[in-house]
């Protein structure tokens, strides 16, 4: 390890003063250790709602997509449409190159106009829970079930 640290530095080996030199299989040492490329880290805002009827259900969303296909999650919307709404929970996760901040809105005072979409359904709240969903989602609607 001494001699990568001041002999055999990437790009600047010092090949005359390497006691090892004898023995080194490397034809171009100056292009050694060849590094991967940092992965970019891409900041992503989700916006979801909470939103619950007269019942009690609370409205879930069922993912259609590659990467959660089949899970339930709280439906999310554009930040235009929801963020005028007060803000319930938040929380932070990674998901392979995305760092997301889950951002809750709640939904009391949109509750009658709110347009649901064709792949969201009203749930009830003892099944939850029990329901397929990813893990940041889980967490923010058990937080929530308890305060509200």
């Amino acid at each position: 390890m001494e001699l990568g640290q001041t002999i055999c530095r990437p790009g600047v080996p010092d090949c005359l003063s390497c006691p090892v030199a004898g023995f080194c299989k490397s034809q171009e040492p100056e292009v050694l250790p060849v590094k991967r490329q940092k992965t970019v880290v891409t900041q992503v805002d989700e916006h979801a709602v909470w939103l619950r009827d007269d019942a009690g259900r609370l409205l879930l969303h069922r993912e259609g997509g590659k990467r959660r296909q089949g899970l339930w999650k709280l439906p999310t919307r554009d930040a235009e449409e929801i963020s005028a709404l007060p803000v319930v929970d938040e929380s932070r996760y990674m998901i392979t190159r995305y760092r997301v901040r889950l951002i809750v809105h709640d939904g009391d005072g949109v509750r009658e106009t709110f347009q649901t979409a064709a792949d969201e359904v009203w749930q009830e709240i003892d099944v939850v829970l029990a329901l397929a969903m990813p893990s940041p989602f889980r967490r923010a609607i058990g937080r929530l079930i308890v305060e509200r």
